[in-house]
């Protein structure tokens, strides 16, 4: 992807009008994704304490994606970050902020044929898929899978570009957003 695609993207996006200030922050360590995203005025850059990029509405976070990389994720798992940064991704979730682990690259064919000998970064396929397994299942949380940091970097914007055009349908818990049974029912 390059810069000029992505301008025509943001110039989409910013023709949307919206009655409150979204704004995506960028942790000051991620330096390869604000190599994309720095130079647009809703994407503001900080040092933050939880999760990698928080998506804004009138100052007040409702959304924290941790984006890791499958060699991140590895890395993480050996050396204690994953289930530290996990803790404390949780508690976001009990102040009702919606949680993503954002994970970067795919493992192909192959690597699935040799599951139980295949490592990344000395940690096992297994172990891997495992723990991407317990936070959907065991932590409630979210994960969305992308082949690179160019995708990333799609989704990303295609979030802001969804909220811009309809904030609502997705920071408001309240049922009136949610289909009920009785309503989906086709007589």
């Amino acid at each position: 992807m390059d810069i000029q695609g992505l301008n025509k993207i943001i110039d989409k996006i910013n023709l949307i009008k919206c009655s409150q200030n979204i704004e995506i922050v960028i942790d000051t360590r991620e330096t390869k994704l604000l190599n994309y995203m720095k130079d647009y005025k809703f994407v503001k850059i900080s040092q933050l304490d939880v999760g990698d990029i928080h998506y804004r509405i009138n100052g007040k976070t409702f959304f924290i994606i941790e984006r890791k990389t499958l060699e991140d994720l590895a890395n993480s798992i050996k050396d204690g970050r994953f289930r530290e940064q996990k803790i404390r991704l949780q508690k976001c979730l009990s102040q009702d902020i919606s949680i993503i682990y954002l994970i970067e690259g795919y493992l192909d064919s192959k690597f699935y044929k040799k599951h139980n000998k295949c490592k990344i970064n000395g940690i096992p396929l297994n172990t891997i898929i495992g723990a991407q397994i317990n936070i959907i299942i065991r932590d409630m949380m979210q994960t969305l899978k992308t082949s690179c940091l160019e995708e990333s970097v799609l989704v990303l914007f295609d979030i802001y570009k969804k909220l811009k055009i309809n904030y609502q349908n997705y920071i408001d818990k309240s049922s009136k957003h949610k289909l009920e049974y009785v309503d989906s029912i086709q007589i």
